[in-house]
């Protein structure tokens, strides 16, 4: 999913929306996992320009080294002023998606639009 958005491919990234809505995922679940993603991606970043190698930044955050040798490509695209901006939007947008019904799917494009600014 990190993939489709990270790199501004909004079709692939709706289609990954597009699946897991439909497979019956929770939208709530699915925000939560890229926002998990998007912490993780800063500290990266942060991490990566203080001179921290993986192992590192593996003792420090406590996450496992695949997960942030995957995240680092996609950390490295941002600014850490980027990836503070977006992921204070989505701290500060999140009360917004608590009314979700039928409108769970627009609330996700929302968020996946935000992601691929």
């Amino acid at each position: 999913m990190l993939d489709g958005i990270s790199s501004n491919q909004k079709d692939k990234a709706f289609q990954i929306l597009y699946n897991m809505l439909h497979s019956g995922s929770d939208p709530f679940s699915i925000i939560g996992a890229i926002v998990s993603q998007f912490e993780l991606m800063l500290s990266v970043r942060q991490l990566r320009e203080d001179g921290l190698d993986l192992s590192a930044m593996h003792k420090k955050l406590g996450s496992s080294e695949y997960r942030i040798k995957k995240l680092i490509p996609y950390a490295s695209k941002y600014s850490v002023e980027k990836l503070k901006h977006t992921f204070v939007w989505y701290l500060r947008s999140r009360p917004k998606y608590q009314d979700w019904t039928a409108r769970r799917s627009v609330g996700l494009r929302n968020v996946y639009c935000k992601y691929l600014r």
